[in-house]
């Protein structure tokens, strides 16, 4: 029997396969994880482009602050994050170790510090909203549409109070560490 290259080599039954030159798995992981390193940077400058945008947008003030929210303090350092996925994007191609490691050390000042930071920021907001869930989104997104008439319940006072302390719990927390990061 013949196979499709010719005939078989003599003194093969074919069953040699597995001692013949392959691949490395090295080589097979190091083009694996490359292919999930740029999946990733892909998505990250999408998101970055997305906070430029904003962050322009509410700069040049475009459009009204109702449609479009002013940054936190936290996303204009995360703007200096594509420094990282361009030295990231330049050291794959050839496995340059210097870009990689630029690339690793400026992620963590660039991406992951502005990024704690910000989950700082919001941590307030975010437990106000988990405490007051469905009645202060309701609340917003009210607001957001413009005065509206409603029943009177007593709760209005309530909502509007939590919408004040955490508009104030925000800045307090954005102007205590911005004092603890000047120390």
């Amino acid at each position: 029997m013949t196979s499709r290259a010719g005939p078989r080599a003599s003194g093969t039954d074919g069953s040699d396969f597995q001692h013949r030159e392959r691949v490395a798995s090295h080589y097979q992981m190091s083009v694996a994880l490359k292919s999930e390193i740029r999946k990733l940077n892909i998505v990250h400058v999408l998101i970055w482009v997305l906070m430029a945008a904003q962050v322009t947008v509410s700069q040049l003030s475009l459009v009204s602050h109702k449609v479009v929210a002013s940054p936190y303090q936290w996303e204009y350092p995360y703007l200096l994050s594509i420094v990282p996925t361009v030295f990231s994007f330049l050291a794959l191609p050839r496995n340059n170790i210097s870009y990689l490691v630029i690339s690793m050390i400026s992620a963590g000042l660039f991406c992951v510090a502005p990024l704690i930071y910000g989950g700082m920021e919001m941590f307030p907001v975010a437990q106000q909203l988990y405490r007051h869930g469905a009645r202060l989104a309701d609340l917003l997104q009210q607001e957001a549409a413009g005065p509206v008439v409603y029943h009177h319940t007593g709760q209005e006072e309530e909502i509007t109070s939590a919408l004040l302390a955490e508009e104030t719990l925000r800045h307090s927390c954005s102007a205590s560490f911005s004092t603890f990061l000047t120390i």
